[in-house]
């Protein structure tokens, strides 16, 4: 050993060699490195795996690639959510908690005939449009979703409970035809409170489509109009004359107000003066025209 160390301190080896045992150590813990944030990965992921069966109650959960595969409870159909996200929260609201129950409830109690137009506006990865698929499967939906994101989880969840009557409008509503960009300061910034608002820059530009111009388009009286566009409906109702262009062709509003007092009032004042009558249910404002009774 001793005539080895001699003949490479002779030859001027020791550079080279300790190169060598320092690139092969360095392999070797990239390596361990690269399986420890993989396996790290997998546990987090199994995890939430754990957390969401307690919270859904047992709800049957499987992987699929990149996605959860959940089962919605009392229909055997499966919807795909991110890990990692403000998905599995949506879930809870809409399947367990049922938060739309009750605007389906107030529609079948005023209205004999089943909807055959529903908007879904503010549609997040689609799940809203999902449970109102359950009880009204011969309508015909229009998804409005502006985020790329959210909108492959759409067609997903779409293709996954077989929904084949409907049109996504790939942009945000506003009361104008124009481009925003997209704000991530409104609530908790995660997927499901994203939000568009006008902005000097033109980085993340977003088409958004007048609300009145869209309902009149399908020249059709809109059964079920949903809105859920963190903080965007104080455009929509920001002057009574355009409010009333939507409202008129609304037979069931179901709303969530995010602002303060003074934009919740404004709603209401408005939904009143279009002959409304309208409830709180948890976080939505649930109106019924009166003219269509």
């Amino acid at each position: 050993m001793k005539d080895i160390l001699f003949i490479i301190k002779e030859l001027g080896l020791y550079d080279g060699l300790f190169y060598f045992i320092y690139k092969i150590y360095f392999k070797i813990n990239k390596i361990r490195f690269i399986n420890n944030s993989i396996n790290n990965r997998k546990r987090r992921i199994e995890k939430i795996y754990d957390c969401i069966s307690m919270f859904t109650n047992g709800v049957n959960i499987q992987k699929e690639k990149k996605y959860i595969l959940m089962e919605i409870p009392y229909c055997k159909r499966k919807v795909f959510l991110r890990p990692f996200s403000s998905d599995t929260m949506v879930f809870n609201q809409v399947f367990q908690l049922q938060e739309y129950k009750s605007v389906v409830q107030i529609y079948n109690q005023f209205f004999k005939n089943t909807p055959q137009e529903i908007f879904d506006c503010g549609a997040n990865i689609g799940l809203t449009t999902a449970y109102f698929n359950m009880f009204y499967p011969d309508a015909f939906y229009t998804i409005i979703e502006p985020f790329e994101e959210n909108i492959i989880s759409i067609k997903l969840n779409l293709d996954s409970i077989k929904l084949n009557k409907y049109i996504i409008v790939e942009g945000g509503v506003w009361n104008e035809d124009t481009k925003l960009s997209i704000n991530r300061s409104f609530g908790d910034g995660k997927e499901w409170a994203i939000s568009l608002s006008k902005s000097k820059n033109n980085e993340n530009i977003i088409p958004v489509y007048s609300l009145s111009n869209l309902i009149e388009k399908k020249h059709k009286t809109i059964d079920i109009l949903k809105i859920d566009i963190e903080g965007a409906e104080n455009i929509l109702f920001e002057e009574f004359s355009y409010a009333s262009r939507f409202l008129s062709n609304v037979k069931c509003i179901a709303i969530e107000i995010h602002d303060q007092d003074e934009a919740r009032n404004k709603i209401y004042k408005y939904l009143e003066g279009n002959n409304f009558f309208y409830f709180n249910s948890g976080e939505l404002t649930i109106g019924i025209n009166k003219n269509f009774i």
